[in-house]
């Protein structure tokens, strides 16, 4: 099973923010597991709203990396807010989400003779599959969170009407 967070520099956006960081982290445990797992890291920033991206250029950052038992693996990205004022919702929080899988690779029997299962084969229980979300939101002072909940009631009174 593999555990994981997102941990980023700043708690909330100002309106002004060009850059945030943002620290990725990801482990994995179980019984009658091996000593290593080749995984897929896949992480995405605010794909709703395409407010922010990877300081190379995209807004989609996968890579593959050899997860060693009992030991976490983290690594820092930098994250660009985009500039254009038309792309800002300010209302709604910047999501980060980050998914885990192991890379699929073919498992041979010890004869080489390939097999549908394979108990030598590291498998992720596909009830509880990896994934964590962070929402930053923009400092608006909606609410104690600046989370903004639109609630809008309009009232209208008809007078002499004829």
């Amino acid at each position: 099973m593999f555990h994981g967070s997102l941990n980023t520099n700043i708690s909330r956006l100002q309106f002004s923010a060009k850059e945030l960081m943002v620290t990725a982290c990801i482990s994995f445990t179980g019984k009658y597991v091996p000593d290593t797992v080749n995984a897929v890291i896949h992480i995405e920033v605010d794909p709703e709203h395409n407010r922010a991206q990877f300081m190379e250029g995209n807004a989609v950052m996968q890579y593959n990396h050899n997860l060693t038992h009992g030991s976490s693996f983290c690594k820092d990205h930098e994250i660009v807010i985009n500039s254009d004022a038309d792309m800002n919702d300010f209302s709604k929080p910047l999501k980060l989400t980050m998914k885990c899988h192991l890379v699929e690779e073919k498992c041979h029997k010890r004869g080489g003779k390939e097999e549908k299962f394979n108990k030598f084969c590291p498998v992720v229980d596909p009830t509880s599959p990896f994934k964590t979300t962070v929402l930053l939101p923009y400092v608006t002072g909606c609410s104690d969170d600046d989370l903004c909940r639109t609630d809008i009631k309009t009232e209208m009174e008809v007078m002499e009407l004829e």
